[in-house]
């Protein structure tokens, strides 16, 4: 899907193992998903485990549940 950015509603709105596509306009858009994606997985719960590919300006999220849980 082609989009101008990602924003948190896209990635909260992705269900539990679903992947997305997303095609952003350049390199600097894709790092700013992925700043967004690392910090929402926090408040969410989850991970989100991303691809990416520059020349191709392609951003692939997966979201899925949280490898390990922090001892206590």
């Amino acid at each position: 899907m082609k989009v101008e950015r990602i924003t948190t509603a896209m990635l909260r709105n992705l269900r539990m193992g679903e992947t997305a596509a997303y095609e952003l306009p350049d390199a600097g858009a894709i790092n700013s998903a992925k700043t967004i994606a690392y910090r929402l997985q926090y408040s969410l719960g989850c991970r989100f485990k991303m691809t990416s590919d520059s020349e191709k300006k392609l951003l692939v999220v997966t979201k899925t549940t949280k490898a390990y849980e922090k001892a206590k």
